[in-house]
């Protein structure tokens, strides 16, 4: 069964593909195109690497504003262990 196909427990679709990760990569994936280096297959790996470098940016950006918010309340050697044990914690390391 195609998982965009499934229904939940109150029988109405379930959304598996969020648009939310697809807005924040648009910029990504406008540079990409405005590069012209486009083979036409939407899955290439210019595609894949704007999306995951779009990735990699936002997450760092997270880290960086949970280390300030942190800082603000625990102090900044805690702020540091936390963002740490945070970025560890990510499948981009």
């Amino acid at each position: 069964m195609w998982p965009a196909r499934a229904a939940g427990a109150s029988g109405r679709l379930v959304d598996f593909f969020p648009v939310g990760p697809a807005l924040l990569a648009v910029p990504a994936y406008l540079a990409v195109l405005a590069g012209g280096r486009v083979d036409g297959n939407p899955f290439g790996p210019p595609y894949s690497w704007a999306f995951t470098l779009a990735s990699l940016i936002y997450g760092l950006l997270a880290l960086l504003v949970s280390f300030r918010l942190a800082g603000l309340v625990a102090g900044r050697r805690a702020a540091w262990v936390a963002v740490a044990g945070a970025a560890l914690a990510t499948p981009f390391v």
